[in-house]
């Protein structure tokens, strides 16, 4: 019997996951608010597996998309926030702040020619990502007394001195073994790419909210 193919994101549900939600809706309210703030912003967290390291050694702490009209009539939501389970469990609260908050420095608003917020038919506001390299680093650090660099080398430095639990995929690729599929998740895939996803593919995404 072939072996199934695995997937490497799973949603994470706010009736399960309230906390988490919560804490990301804080740093929006702290840091993305007022006038031209995004704090209405509509978004889904999924857990991303499997992530591998770059040719530096260092691994993909988050990333983020913007939905597509179809994906956001299977689902309510304006982007995607993918967070790397591996590396999520590792850090502090201070830690996960910097990470959520450089995805949420991404997101902005689009305004017409006139000045006026751009929606679509349905009223939805219709958001933009900035690129990366225009993230501030001096504003993470003024506001959480940490860069994300900074946290990247943590985890970097953590994995790479066996701070990775045993047998997990990040220490087995940063030791040089062979990873194994962990059978205790479902929703991951080593074939996938490790840059931003595009819900182009809408029955994958339809997969994952169905459970399937």
């Amino acid at each position: 019997m072939p072996k199934p193919k695995p997937v490497n994101w799973g949603l994470i549900d706010n009736n399960n996951n309230s906390e988490l939600y919560d804490f990301v809706n804080e740093i929006l309210r702290k840091y993305h608010g007022g006038e031209k703030g995004i704090e209405g912003v509509n978004f889904l967290l999924m857990w991303r597996y499997n992530i591998k390291t770059d040719q530096d050694g260092y691994i993909l702490l988050s990333s983020i998309t913007k939905s597509s009209d179809q994906a956001r009539e299977l689902y309510p939501h304006d982007v995607i926030i993918g967070l790397n389970k591996d590396a999520w469990s590792i850090l502090d609260d201070q830690q996960k702040a910097v990470v959520i908050d450089s995805q949420l420095e991404r997101i902005a608003i689009c305004y017409d020619k006139n000045g006026d917020i751009r929606e679509d038919d349905q009223s939805r506001t219709i958001y933009r990502l900035r690129r990366t390299e225009l993230l501030d680093e001096l504003t993470l650090q003024r506001r959480h007394g940490l860069t994300l660099h900074e946290v990247q080398e943590y985890v970097h430095d953590k994995f790479e001195k066996a701070g990775a639990e045993e047998g997990s995929y990040i220490a087995d690729v940063l030791s040089g073994k062979e990873p194994e599929i962990p059978k205790n998740i479902k929703k991951q895939d080593i074939e996938e790419d490790d840059e931003e996803m595009e819900y182009d593919d809408e029955e994958g995404l339809q997969q994952v909210l169905d459970g399937e």
